[in-house]
């Protein structure tokens, strides 16, 4: 982009100048050299939102696409950060307009993924073939940008390449996924087996202790977090020596120090979680997974 800019500076006088900017014009508004900084801030707030449109209106024009941000993470509702920022540019500057006017808005980007947000990317999607068109930034959307990104003019001095580590068991496992880049929706209710309210005896070891049917609906979804909610710390305390989560035979968390591992979240609201797993539940499908428990030998009758 040939970009010149004049700069003028005077002593009491009263600044106007004009960018260029790859053949488009903008006379940029007047400046008071004896105004505040507060003032100024705010005119070169204004101007770089300004320069950013022209440039959304060329690329637009001349069908031209870059990109120079590095996109590392999937982002979806919710999601913060520069990340988040840098798309929120990406489309600004490219004609998917996050927002008209604050924030969200050409040089007013904010590191939150709202539905503006949703919204602006999944036009941009739509215009470029990226599917389905739903507005999460995933794989598919980050290998396109990817494709786009602009080649460095200075040649960079080689680093020392750094040995690979060895994947841990938390690592997300992607082996059976057939929906990479799509958003799942998951639901949770009781499974068929074991039957609610079971009967359980002090002294029970692994004995089933409640079904959870997990299910998914519009992609695939990796399920590695589970919590139960007690209405009162009796059980955690007192009855339960160790829960465990199974899929079918197949051990995948256990809680074995329960007192220390519950969480109050308020009243009445007593919180265990199983985590460090992770089982994959295909779009469409569902899972059940089993607690099974196993009692201390004696519980206090009270």
């Amino acid at each position: 982009m040939n970009n010149t800019i004049k700069k003028i500076s005077a002593i009491g006088l009263s600044v106007t100048t004009a960018v260029w900017l790859s053949g488009a014009a903008m006379i940029l508004p007047s400046v008071a050299l004896g105004a505040t900084t507060e003032e100024l801030q705010a005119q070169i707030t204004s101007l770089l939102a300004q320069i950013q449109a022209l440039q959304a209106q060329l690329n637009a024009a001349q069908g031209t696409t870059t990109v120079s941000y590095n996109f590392t993470k999937d982002l979806t509702l919710g999601s913060k950060g520069n990340d988040v920022k840098a798309l929120q540019q990406f489309l600004n500057a490219n004609g998917y307009q996050v927002a008209a006017s604050g924030a969200g808005s050409a040089g007013n980007e904010t590191t939150y993924f709202g539905s503006l947000t949703k919204a602006a990317l999944a036009k941009y999607q739509a215009a470029k073939g990226i599917s389905p068109a739903v507005g999460y930034f995933g794989p598919k959307t980050r290998a396109y940008l990817s494709s786009l990104a602009v080649a460095p003019t200075t040649p960079t001095t080689p680093t020392t390449p750094t040995t690979p580590t060895t994947p841990t068991a938390t690592t997300t496992p992607t082996t059976g996924i057939t929906t990479p880049g799509v958003e799942a929706i998951i639901s949770a209710s009781y499974a068929p087996s074991p039957a609610n309210n079971p009967t359980l005896r002090a002294g029970d070891e692994d004995i089933g202790l409640v079904g959870i049917r997990v299910k998914s609906k519009q992609g695939d979804a990796l399920v590695q977090r589970l919590t139960l909610k007690f209405s009162e710390t009796t059980p955690l305390i007192k009855v339960f020596k160790s829960l465990a989560l199974y899929d079918v035979s197949t051990k995948l968390a256990e809680i074995t120090d329960i007192p220390s591992a519950y969480v109050k979240n308020s009243s009445n609201d007593y919180r265990v979680t199983f985590s460090g797993f992770s089982v994959l539940v295909l779009k469409d499908g569902f899972k059940d997974l089993v607690v099974k428990a196993t009692l201390n030998s004696a519980i206090d009758s009270n």
